[in-house]
């Protein structure tokens, strides 16, 4: 069993950030009740750290960058430094947390679609899992990433990795899961909190993408969205054993651009999925169905 490396109370004057550089490889990071409103890096000699929340109420981290906002030279972030959690280390567990980007929020509220892209969780560490946890943003909520040594049409990377995600839930708008890993999605609910789409995969080719096993597909009242488009050219998503509530487009999915090809080198299947939005009949043309 994993060592307790830190339990605080909500009042204590200790960080997250402070708790995890002080952890070693290994450790677990109890939290209680409370908010943490920092930006949270997990580096890579970490290995297996985990942080933990148990309990009837709600251990919350926050912050709220956005790819448009710049910095003292006046350079904006871009969107993969925008993270509120970022996880560099490989097989990582994270627990009944809730992980937020909260730069959005006012602005759709206001009845905007918020200020663009603003990752929540960010992940790059191979074998990482999160169990029972909430991710939440509008654009680009979790990105599920690996070694990217030089970003073009078909990226050149540094290794591939894997990340298992288990009866969370995970809301966002526009390509609000997204990136290059293999990623399994099991008993999850991923909710759409206003039209976009869901996925945005970059699977490099000949590489496993998304599985989304035995979830629920849930949207806010009266939103509309997409299953996904594909960020690059061999992006893989499979919907497995899923239930769709009535919040998908009849369409189910879309090219990245019109006419841009991906409609012959994608892989995006629906096999043996259920509920209204589950209805097939008129998806596109080149979408597996089973």
């Amino acid at each position: 069993m994993l060592a307790a490396v830190a339990a605080v109370s909500s009042a204590a004057a200790a960080t997250l950030q402070e708790m995890i550089d002080a952890a070693k490889p290994g450790d677990m990071i109890t939290l209680p009740d409370g908010v943490w409103r920092e930006k949270v890096t997990i580096p890579r000699e970490k290995r297996a750290l985990a942080i933990v929340h148990e309990g009837p109420g709600e251990a919350v981290v926050e912050w709220g960058d956005y790819a448009s906002l710049t910095n003292s030279a006046g350079e904006a972030l871009g969107t993969f430094r925008t993270w509120t959690m970022k996880v560099e280390a490989d097989d990582v567990r994270l627990a009944g947390l809730w992980i937020r980007n909260t730069a959005s929020d006012a602005n759709v509220a206001a009845g905007g679609r918020g200020v663009g892209q603003a990752v929540a969780l960010h992940i790059e560490g191979d074998g990482v899992e999160v169990a029972k946890c909430r991710i939440s943003g509008h654009q680009d909520t979790l990105y599920v990433s690996q070694g990217v040594k030089e970003w073009a049409k078909e990226p050149e990377y540094t290794r591939y990795c894997g990340q298992h995600f288990e009866e969370c839930l995970i809301e966002g708008t526009v390509d609000f899961i997204f990136g290059q890993s293999r990623a399994v999605f099991d008993r999850c609910e991923i909710r759409s909190l206003l039209r976009g789409y869901i996925t945005a995969a970059a699977t490099p080719e000949g590489r496993e993408g998304f599985l989304f096993r035995r979830c629920r597909i849930t949207a806010a009242p009266g939103v509309k969205t997409l299953l996904g488009r594909p960020w690059r050219p061999h992006a893989q998503v499979v919907f497995d054993g899923c239930v769709m509530d009535d919040c998908i487009k009849p369409e189910g999915w879309s090219q990245w651009r019109p006419n841009d090809g991906t409609d012959k080198t994608a892989f995006f299947a629906e096999y043996n999925c259920t509920g209204t939005g589950a209805e097939t009949s008129r998806r596109l043309p080149w979408i597996k169905i089973k």
